[in-house]
């Protein structure tokens, strides 16, 4: 996991992560770009959207998500 710490709270969020799940043949990368995109309430929410690439079913595949995260993660 990459991570990004916000100047304006000091928390800590994930960036990028490896999803993996054998039984379905995916293995894929999930990438944020947290700049300007966490939400400073509630101590902290970050909310950004991200892309998603990599194989699923053999095949390669590429989209859009959106990652929610609350608290510091470390």
């Amino acid at each position: 996991m990459v991570y990004w710490t916000s100047p304006a709270t000091g928390k800590r969020y994930g960036t990028r992560w490896r999803v993996a799940i054998p039984a379905l043949g995916a293995d894929l990368t999930v990438s944020s770009w947290p700049q300007g995109q966490e939400i400073q309430a509630d101590g902290g929410i970050f909310e950004a959207a991200s892309t998603v690439s990599g194989r699923y079913g053999g095949r390669s595949i590429s989209g859009e998500a959106y990652v929610e995260q609350l608290g510091d993660w470390h």
